[in-house]
């Protein structure tokens, strides 16, 4: 689970939207011989739980971002970086798991 850091409230005022759906489009981009690049696109949505144990998506208050070179824009942002190198890494873990 991930946590919204600066929750926003709307109706409800005692139950905050603190909890985060995380939408991610991480895709390859190969040109030529070089090692492929790759786009990320991200949402976030905040959602809360209410009383009555039913859930609230803020679909209004979502942030989302594209990235079209993560690893030239990587090299001045280090979060897209680490981002990237951690997904990359997850995935090959995966992948050697499952012998693909």
């Amino acid at each position: 689970m991930l946590f919204i850091i600066k929750p926003r409230t709307i109706p409800f005022p005692d139950v905050p939207f603190d909890k985060g759906l995380v939408y991610l489009n991480l895709s390859p981009i190969v040109r030529g011989k070089e090692d492929p690049i790759y786009a990320m696109n991200i949402r976030v949505v905040p959602y809360r739980i209410l009383p009555d144990g039913s859930v609230e998506q803020n679909d209004q208050q979502g942030y989302s971002e594209s990235i079209g070179d993560t690893l030239e824009q990587g090299k001045t942002d280090p979060y897209i970086a680490k981002a990237v190198a951690i997904l990359l890494d997850a995935i090959q873990g995966f992948m050697n798991d499952r012998d693909v």
